[in-house]
């Protein structure tokens, strides 16, 4: 697999999942991915929300909010081993990145399909 084919398949579950993120949808999330090592809905919900108050945002950007930064917003890290790859994506507030980062990881299913995990949301 070549990192355009693994962007190929992430994009579309990335920007569904920044878009509940963004409108605070935080219930639908397990509806793209599942969470992984203890992460969950809730701990994600908190996580989010606490990070917006404490940084003093008034809100996460939609996947489709044009991106001010200067690197990719969206890197793709695909597995030697053939089973998959990871992802990290830049969360913004108003186009320009606010230090979060959501990680993901995408794992071939043996059917030809990949199932996605919500590993973490943290400063990177």
């Amino acid at each position: 697999m070549t990192e355009q084919e693994a962007r190929n398949i992430a994009e579309p579950i990335v920007k569904e999942i920044v878009n509940c993120i963004s409108s605070g949808r935080y219930e639908l999330l397990c509806r793209f991915a599942t969470f992984s090592n203890g992460f969950t809905e809730d701990v994600m919900k908190e996580l989010l929300e606490g990070y917006l108050k404490v940084n003093d945002l008034s809100h996460y950007d939609d996947y489709d909010v044009p991106f001010l930064g200067n690197r990719s917003q969206l890197d793709v890290y695909v597995f030697d081993n053939g089973k998959g790859f990871a992802v990290d994506y830049d969360l913004t507030t108003d186009g320009q990145p606010n230090d979060l980062t959501l990680q993901m990881r995408f794992f071939n299913d043996g059917n030809g399909g990949y199932n996605a995990f919500v590993d973490d949301c943290h400063v990177l």
